[in-house]
């Protein structure tokens, strides 16, 4: 059967799916007079006669809206290689791009699970033509039948004692769990040094915090004598020399920021005194206005003419 026009295509799809028990339908209608090519349970089929560039990414826009519309799970782009193998290159590399776990591109010229030529599909697709990869079969071991032993070898049969290692085993940590290799003896010993020194490191740290437990190393009290009257505490000698040294360096800072404040209001005060102060000057008197513009009643006589 030769594949020259979408129609073929079409025709060989469903005649394919047919044969595996799937049953599709034709220009299923999605709304607005939007009709997908071929529609099965789940997937939705766009047919392109050549999967070039342009074909692609339209059979994925139009899929793309079929699928949201018919609530469809899965897409399949399915068509016929480009003629030129360089046009082929650029849209095996855009269905790579494409694919994802619910959408598949297919040339089915180059496919051997549709029977035209040969390349490679996976996915949900291979489960979906019935033809997986195949399965290795698996090498069962040859029974042997066992021969008696006789009563002679029996005895003659001795139990060898486990050599210990004579190699000291490696440093390890409190947390650190122990090999296996180790036999029962040097595990226990190393278990009991770890809980020597254990024990150790928890007296030590019982003695740091109880120092009257220990009377040799206990310090005598010091005595803090009250300070006399009109004198002020000596604080320099109670305060270690850094504590000192950072207090010396603040008061110092304190009084360098002090200093420069003030002289700063006495820049900004002679300034101000010795620039000199403008004339006061007299209230502007307004000009004398009419009788006529002045507020208040008016009163207009009646013209009077004068007869000849």
């Amino acid at each position: 059967m030769q594949l020259q026009q979408e129609e073929d295509i079409r025709q060989y799809i469903e005649a394919r799916l047919q044969q595996k028990g799937i049953k599709t339908q034709r220009e299923v209608a999605c709304g607005n007079g939007i009709r997908a090519d071929l529609v099965t349970s789940d997937m939705v089929i766009e047919v392109k006669r050549r999967l070039n560039r342009g074909a692609i990414y339209q059979a994925y826009g139009q899929g793309v809206a079929y699928q949201k519309l018919l609530k469809k799970p899965k897409l399949l782009i399915i068509g016929l290689a480009p003629t030129s193998e360089s046009k082929y290159q650029e849209a095996q590399r855009i269905a790579e791009n494409i694919r994802t776990k619910g959408v598949e591109v297919v040339f089915i010229d180059k496919d051997p699970s549709w029977g035209i030529a040969a390349a490679s599909v996976g996915g949900w697709w291979a489960q979906l033509t019935g033809r997986s990869a195949p399965v290795q079969p698996v090498s069962q071991p040859v029974s042997q039948p066992v021969q008696p032993v006789s009563q002679s070898a029996a005895t003659q049969l001795t139990i060898q004692p486990v050599a210990k290692p004579t190699s000291k085993p490696t440093a390890r940590l409190p947390f650190e769990p122990v090999q296996a290799s180790i036999t029962g003896d040097i595990a226990e010993k190393v278990a009991e040094k770890v809980v020597e020194k254990a024990a150790e490191k928890i007296a030590e740290k019982s003695a740091e915090k109880t120092p009257e437990a220990s009377p040799a190393k206990a310090k005598p009290p010091e005595v803090v004598l009250p300070p006399e009257a009109g004198k002020a505490p000596a604080a320099s000698k109670s305060l270690p020399p850094a504590k000192l040294f950072r207090l010396n360096s603040t008061m110092k800072d304190f009084w360098i920021l002090l200093l420069i404040i003030v002289t700063f209001v006495v820049i900004k005060t002679y300034l101000e005194r010795s620039q000199p102060t403008p004339p006061r000057l007299a209230p502007a008197i307004p000009p004398h206005q009419p009788t006529y513009l002045q507020p208040g009643p008016r009163f207009n006589p009646a013209p009077t003419y004068r007869g000849s």
